[in-house]
């Protein structure tokens, strides 16, 4: 379903984008977590249609450090390595 997932930039600040590419649509869950594995927040959760698909998250009232950013697709999984500074 997921064929490929880019966050861009990174470090981010304030927001970031999220870069997917789907072979049909489905229900795409971006999931943030801190370095200790605690869930921090849900930054996107509904279902996008087929093809390349790019989202703005925003970040802003995060704290500046290092997560763990789950991407979710049907049965595919991608996790990213996310910096956010001021």
């Amino acid at each position: 379903v997921l064929t490929s997932s880019i966050i861009y930039p990174n470090p981010a600040s304030e927001q970031f984008n999220l870069s997917l590419n789907l072979l049909q649509s489905a229900k795409v869950t971006v999931e943030l977590y801190d370095i200790a594995g605690k869930k921090v927040s849900t930054l996107l959760d509904e279902t996008l249609p087929v093809g390349n698909n790019s989202q703005q998250l925003n970040v802003s009232g995060l704290t500046p450090g290092y997560y763990l950013l789950k991407v979710t697709a049907g049965n595919n999984m991608f996790n990213h390595k996310l910096i956010l500074q001021q």
